[in-house]
This record gives structure tokens, C-alpha cells and sequence, in this order.
């Protein structure tokens, strides 16, 4: 099991600088909730975490006269789209907001201040935009990796 995300800055509960509607404090419970029921029936754990480092390519503060929402083009050739500062490293934003003695390991994500991370997997996911780019790799896909795991694929950007 993966849960992807639970933090401060994507959610309506805390007021997050880039909170996901539905994201209140009733939806932090049922998080909450269904991670232990998993957990006591032995079920492994991991849990996605953006954390930025300041000055992230994906923060529109970055780029001069840029807004959030807008796009811009990388020297790389790539297009990114640009959102609030976020899951900076170190801030309360950044916070997960899950019983971490249920979490058999956390995946952090979007540490490269050069390359954005939409995937626990691999910075720059390549279905982003048709291309295989750079990034660097989590690390994690074999240790995901399992007889009997299943792969679903998310398309909206939060899940």
C-alpha cells in the first residue's frame, strides 16, 4: 500500500498553500482509519512525501513574473508547470500527517531543486509529457517491487 501525499501543504484541514478540495479534517480521519486497519492485517506500508528544497523549479517564485498555473519552458526543453511554494524541506508544510508507527517506509520526492516529481518512483515522471528526461530514481521500485503487488496509475496530478 502506498499512501501518497497526506501533507499539511496539500490539504484543506491546515490550510495548505496548494490544498486539494476534500482534503478536511474528516478525510485526514478516514486516512487515518484505513491505515491502521491495513497495518493490523500485516499489510507493508509506504507513504509519499513531496519535500522541496527552496527555490524548487516548480514554484512560480522561482521564475520572474511568473504566476501559479502558468507554464514554463526549461532550457532542457522541458515545459513546467508552475505552483505555489510547497513541502519545502524543514517547514511545517512539509509535515506528513500520518501515524508514522503504521509507515513502513517513507519515500521523499522532488528533492532535486531542478526537477519536479510527480512519482514516488522517479523525478520528471516521463509520461508527463511523452519523453523520457532525466531525474533521478527513488531507489524504491524494488523494494515496491513484489510477487502479488499490483500497479495502479493515478493521472490527476494529487491523489
Amino acid at each position: 500500500m502506498v499512501v501518497v501525499d497526506v501533507q499539511k501543504d496539500f490539504t484543506t484541514a491546515y490550510s495548505g498553500s496548494l490544498a486539494v478540495n476534500g482534503t478536511d479534517d474528516a478525510f485526514l480521519k478516514s486516512v487515518a482509519e484505513a491505515t491502521k486497519k491495513l497495518k493490523e492485517l500485516g499489510l507493508p506500508i509506504y507513504a509519499t512525501m513531496d519535500w522541496h528544497p527552496a527555490g524548487h523549479v516548480s514554484f512560480a517564485s522561482r521564475h520572474s513574473g511568473k504566476k501559479v498555473l502558468e507554464s514554463v519552458s526549461i532550457e532542457d526543453g522541458r515545459t513546467q508547470i508552475l505552483w505555489p511554494d510547497h513541502c519545502v524541506q524543514g517547514t511545517d508544510g512539509a509535515t506528513l500527517l500520518l501515524n508514522e508507527k503504521y509507515i513502513t517506509g517513507i519515500i521523499r520526492k522532488g528533492e532535486d531543486v531542478d526537477y519536479d516529481s510527480y512519482s514516488g518512483f522517479q523525478d520528471e515522471v516521463p509520461l508527463m509529457q511523452n519523453k523520457s528526461l532525466g531525474g533521478r530514481c527513488s531507489g524504491q521500485t524494488p523494494r515496491l517491487d513484489r510477487p502479488g503487488a499490483t500497479r495502479q496509475c493515478q493521472t490527476d496530478f494529487f491523489v
